[in-house]
């Protein structure tokens, strides 16, 4: 097993390397499932509940082609990024973008909950 290149001054075997772009591939498409919730989770509490959109980088483009390229088109481009990861760092961001997204979720589906009960 040689040794790839370094991080941070450590070095790093290539068997690590795939694993980290594995887990960032990974997570990406888990950014993705949730942003297919999220659009989901977003109709639904705008069409049934009556409820309007909370996030002002998204009002303007509700209901626009411009919707799907940013709920879906980013995430896939993260995607095609992450099977270049090799720092920690961007796994580590990619790990923190996912947590957020996760609450974001909860969030939303928590709305849904509290105004049907």
């Amino acid at each position: 097993m040689g040794l790839a290149y370094t991080d941070w001054g450590r070095e790093i075997a290539k068997s690590d390397r795939l694993d980290r772009r594995t887990q960032a591939v990974a997570l990406a498409i888990a950014l993705l499932g949730l942003n297919v919730l999220d659009v989901i989770v977003t109709r639904f509490n705008i069409h049934v509940l009556g409820a309007s959109e909370a996030n002002v980088l998204v009002q303007p483009v509700l209901g626009t082609p411009w919707e799907y390229v940013l709920k879906f088109g980013i995430p896939l481009w993260i995607i095609l990024l992450a099977s270049a990861v090799r720092s920690t760092l961007a796994l580590r961001l990619l790990r923190l973008a996912v947590a957020v997204y996760l609450v974001v979720a909860i969030i939303n589906i928590g709305q849904i909950a509290y105004t049907i009960a």
